[in-house]
């Protein structure tokens, strides 16, 4: 397995691939959040990812910054999802391709960039505990965790703007982030 991370408009053969799969995602409106996954959310996006395995897509997602959130952080696994076709149980930890993915954004970020903290959000409780162990536990990846709900939308009215976050880098830009 191997993550390509690329910044969009730079790879034709990639954006074409991503722009493809993307579509799919999108026009299956069995998935209850195929409308995250519409055109409009991924031009502002700093870097796009797919996952390969034996040269088969296997998941992709973006890394994104946005106004709302500290300068130098920003979101990896942004609008993640497993290619139709190759979705996998969720089983008693992070799927290998997950940390992949994950190992693999976090070190083009680091690379790349000059954030100091990434982090993945969701507007679900419960997972931030389960996520930090499995990481750690199965592929040496350490994030971090605590009990406040992040702005991570503009909206500061609706509640899923407000999201649980795991994250590594550096702690005090959590300080200059609304959260609650």
């Amino acid at each position: 397995m191997h993550t390509e991370t690329w910044v969009p408009n730079t790879n034709p053969q990639l954006d074409s691939l991503f722009e493809e799969l993307r579509s799919k995602q999108h026009s299956d409106t069995s998935h209850p959040l195929y409308h995250n996954y519409a055109k409009d959310n991924f031009v502002d996006v700093l870097a796009l990812s797919i996952l390969f395995d034996d040269n088969e897509p296997v998941s992709a997602s973006s890394i994104l910054q946005r106004d709302c959130w500290p300068n130098k952080a920003c979101r990896i696994l942004n609008r993640f999802w497993k290619v139709n076709d190759k979705r996998l149980k969720v089983l008693s930890r992070v799927t290998p391709a997950v940390s992949e993915m994950i190992r693999s954004q976090h070190e083009y970020v680091k690379q790349n960039t000059d954030f100091e903290l990434v982090f993945m959000s969701r507007q679900y409780d419960n997972w931030q505990k389960f996520t930090v162990h499995s990481l750690s536990k199965h592929y040496g990846l350490e994030f971090n965790y605590d009990h406040y709900k992040y702005l991570t939308w503009t909206d500061e009215s609706q509640e899923t703007s407000w999201q649980n976050i795991i994250y590594s880098g550096n702690e005090k830009l959590l300080e200059q982030w609304k959260r609650r």
